[in-house]
């Protein structure tokens, strides 16, 4: 790489990392309107470009994701704790979880919204007419009244006992592998909720690895491919040990949401609503760059105008949110006004990026890792050469960089890019809005730009 020669450094600061705090900037054709509020830099000014956090310069990234269990799936192990439906029936709670699921598609088909559904390994099965048993059909001494279940009937009864080894038409809501073509055909993902619905806290390492390989197992029964991201039953992280944990990175768990609330474990500051304070990724402590945490937010009825609350904080921290409740939980007319009303509101945010959230955080880990990197500063010509360097294996499409707003050209391996700027209005008011590029950068690949101002 070529030094930029002495007497050319006056004015240049040097951006070598990608910039992850809130306020990075970011716009667009519909990027203008994400567009950072600080002010644009002088004419004379040379400076790296800047990476914005997400793709097309949006200023925040947002994710629908639901638990979503057949009865066998938790729904028949209630556990009053957190659980607000702990006392109702379990079969009609597991009819409403495939309503919910045809619902919820319903509501984002039009928004063009993909999904995260967080699946129970029952979810798999067309039946179990032969009798199958999984994880050597085990009791958990753990399930007791004082750990929060109903009763103690958990702690010598095996778990899938009540399985009534029928099929999808005699026994619908045991088992949900019907439906498993139709949620992938519409574009959502399917990642794991663990296969038994077990507490993560509670259970030893060789039932957490054992788990993790069943639903690997049946998912692919059904062409899923193995899990990426779990959502712990309950928000039953705490407990966790190392061993425990090593399991899930084993398994090639990258992320993980629903983690414990509890203030001793919890990785982000609420306000008193509930709401995150700073909503954004970030790596479990010890397994930095390679487990991933995400805040959510549980939507119900009453939190609705709080949701609303929760996009603005997650566009100011330019960060990221997961909205989330089980697929029950929305089927009555209010459920559904509430979905619709906080989907609506996302899918017409052009601040916004909507995708599943292992898509969210896989992008958030590889732009951490793009270099920009200054090769030549050419003052007479007003020229800055560059290398953009992605040395992951995730491609970067719709990647966005902040360049000067006096730039006039920008080359890409001598392919000139459009370059945004200026203003443009907002419903919020009117947003600054500097030059701006967008590009694709693969996997693994290093390009050449040239910035004429």
């Amino acid at each position: 790489m070529k030094q930029i020669r002495p007497g050319q450094q006056a004015g240049f600061l040097s951006r070598r990392r990608f910039l992850r705090l809130a306020g990075a900037l970011a716009g667009g054709s519909l990027l203008a309107a994400c567009a950072s509020r600080t002010p644009v830099a002088p004419v004379e000014t040379f400076f790296l470009p800047r990476l914005a956090t997400w793709p097309a310069g949006r200023r925040a990234a947002v994710a629908f994701t639901f638990d979503w269990e057949t009865a066998m799936g938790g729904l028949v192990h209630s556990r009053s704790i957190g659980d607000p439906n702990v006392d109702q029936d379990y079969l009609l709670r597991a009819r409403r979880m495939r309503e919910g699921l045809a619902a919820t598609m319903a509501i984002f088909a039009p928004l063009a919204i993909r999904a995260t559904y967080y699946a129970t390994g029952y979810n798999f099965l067309l039946g179990n007419r032969e009798q199958r048993q999984f994880l050597g059909n085990p009791i958990f001494s753990w399930a007791t009244q004082a750990n929060g279940w109903t009763s103690d009937r958990w702690t010598t009864t095996p778990w899938f006992a009540d399985d009534p080894f029928g099929t999808v038409e005699t026994h619908p809501e045991w088992y949900f592998g019907d439906v498993i073509e139709p949620l992938r055909e519409a574009g959502h993902t399917l990642e794991s909720h663990t296969f038994s619905h077990f507490h993560g806290g509670l259970v030893d390492p060789v039932t957490w690895r054992l788990d993790l390989q069943t639903w690997n197992n049946l998912a692919a029964e059904r062409g899923v491919p193995p899990a990426r991201s779990l959502a712990f039953p309950w928000s039953s992280s705490a407990g966790m040990s190392d061993a425990s944990w090593d399991e899930l990175e084993l398994a090639g768990i990258t992320s993980v949401t629903r983690l414990s609330n509890q203030a001793q474990y919890s990785l982000w500051e609420v306000d008193q609503d509930g709401v995150v304070l700073h909503p954004c990724p970030c790596w479990l402590p010890g397994r930095e760059g390679r487990m991933m945490a995400c805040p959510d937010f549980y939507l119900t009825v009453a939190r609705t105008s709080l949701a609303l609350v929760q996009i603005e904080r997650a566009v100011e921290t330019g960060g990221m949110i997961d909205f989330w409740a089980h697929t029950e939980e929305v089927v009555s007319a209010e459920q559904l006004a509430s979905w619709q009303r906080v989907a609506t509101r996302v899918a017409n945010d052009i601040r916004l990026w909507v995708a599943p959230l292992d898509e969210i955080t896989t992008w958030y880990a590889a732009i951490a890792e793009v270099r920009v990197e200054a090769d030549v500063l050419d003052e007479q010509r007003g020229e800055l050469h560059l290398q953009l360097t992605n040395p992951t294996r995730t491609a970067l499409p719709g990647l966005t960089l902040h360049v000067p707003a006096a730039t006039q050209q920008v080359f890409v391996e001598d392919a000139e890019l459009e370059t945004v700027r200026g203003r443009l209005s907002w419903r919020m008011g009117w947003w600054p809005a500097a030059a701006l590029v967008t590009l694709d950068l693969p996997a693994g690949t290093a390009v050449r730009m040239r910035i004429v101002m």
